[in-house]
């Protein structure tokens, strides 16, 4: 009998090791690491609980809340930005998220640029997808 319930265990974790390895790429890099307070939490809410609509990190600092995410796609098909909405008591707050890597610069108006290795490039403001998701 213990060895049964030995090998349960040792199955079960397997499985949950598993299955922490294929999230961690969503969240490394990701606003899911703002949002959540660590990997531990990100990864119950999704994989067990199915279900990314309230952080506890969040809940601690606003109370009571809700996650909404949604995306902006290009002409393409390709995704260009991604959007969180934190709706609490108090009001609402839209975040964009924007991949890139390097030092991005711009203002509220004009062209964005990100520099990487060196070499500057155009990059596109995610004012104008705020905008857009509005």
């Amino acid at each position: 009998m213990t060895e049964l319930l030995v090998a349960l265990c040792v199955v079960f974790l397997v499985v949950m090791g598993g299955k922490a390895a294929m999230a961690w790429p969503t969240y490394k890099g990701s606003i899911y690491q703002q949002l959540f307070g660590s990997y531990l939490e990100y990864f119950w809410k999704y994989s067990v609980n199915r279900d990314l609509s309230a952080s506890g990190y969040l809940n601690a600092e606003l109370g009571h809340h809700r996650l909404l995410y949604n995306s902006y796609r290009d002409s393409k098909g390709h995704e260009a930005a991604q959007f969180v909405t934190v709706l609490t008591g108090r009001g609402a707050a839209s975040l964009c998220v924007v991949r890139g890597t390097g030092a991005i610069s711009g203002g509220d108006i004009g062209t964005w640029h990100v520099e990487r290795d060196g070499k500057t490039s155009a990059f596109p403001s995610p004012v104008i997808y705020v905008r857009r998701q509005q």
